[in-house]
């Protein structure tokens, strides 16, 4: 007896139509599943995004503005962070994130988030999700409040943000600059008020009259002579022996602090090491 080989046209017709069931019903499975690991990869981005602001901010102490030539007003500054250009949209729907800063107080007041001040200086990163638009408060940042969640059933948008509390823990080193600065302007003040004769040194025992060959403990004439000070600065100090170590004559990022002649303080130069005489990211009290 001859055995038959192969499938009927029937059998195939069968095979066929069961796959087909089988597609039609995993389609909705990779559906999801797709969507979410979008969904997941916008955080990521979001996430990545956040990493950099931060990093910004130790190296500047303020965030960067909106890069505003490829995706309006609200951009993500991603030259500045030194980012790839696809960093400035989501995975989900190739949309541009919205961006949107303050520093200390500029040009917002405050941003919140669900009702809830993050801070003069803050910012958010936000993604419009799968439905294309932003939601709710979102839709209108020139308000300064934004949300993360809502009871609509169509808001969908994935906020990430940056506290001023977050930026702050960031950047713990700043309260040892006020520190250095109190220390050095106090030991300005001892050095101004009694090297009555501008050599450097103080309270000297004196071999003459008060106030002319050396000093005498205290000042002598009841005035501050703040010369010395105005032309060597922290090396006034430490040749004085006013500082308690040499650590404190220099900023966080190694260079010399700066005397403010006008307002009778010293300051850092800040992150960029350059005098911006007191503007910029330079820590002036």
């Amino acid at each position: 007896m001859k055995e038959d080989s192969g499938f009927t046209l029937v059998e195939l017709a069968v095979v066929i139509m069961i796959l087909g069931l089988i597609a039609a019903s995993l389609f909705p499975l990779f559906t999801i599943t797709a969507k979410r690991q979008k969904i997941l990869k916008t955080k990521e981005k979001a996430l990545e995004i956040k990493k950099a602001l931060i990093q910004y901010y130790r190296d500047h102490l303020s965030l960067p503005l909106p890069e505003k030539e490829k995706c309006g007003s609200y951009g993500v500054p991603y030259n500045k962070l030194g980012l790839p250009s696809s960093s400035a949209r989501d995975a989900i729907t190739g949309a541009c994130y919205m961006y949107v800063a303050s520093n200390d107080g500029h040009p917002y007041k405050e941003i919140y988030v669900d009702g809830e001040s993050i801070g003069k200086t803050a910012c958010v990163i936000i993604s419009k999700g799968s439905n294309g638009t932003f939601d709710s408060e979102n839709s209108k940042p020139q308000n300064g409040k934004f949300q993360s969640t809502s009871k609509d059933k169509k808001f969908d948008d994935i906020l990430i943000s940056i506290s001023e509390q977050e930026l702050k823990a960031e950047t713990w080193w700043v309260m040892q600059v006020w520190e250095d600065i109190a220390d050095l302007n106090a030991a300005a003040k001892i050095l101004a008020e009694n090297d009555d004769d501008n050599d450097g040194q103080i309270d000297e025992d004196p071999t003459g009259s008060p106030c002319k060959d050396k000093d005498p403990p205290g000042n002598c004439d009841g005035k501050a002579n703040w010369d010395l000070i105005k032309k060597s600065g922290v090396n006034a100090l430490l040749n004085a022996g006013l500082l308690r170590t040499g650590d404190r004559a220099v900023d966080p990022w190694g260079t010399y602090y700066i005397w403010d002649n006008a307002k009778k303080t010293f300051y850092s130069a800040g992150p960029n090491k350059k005098d911006d005489h007191g503007k910029g990211d330079d820590l002036h009290p």
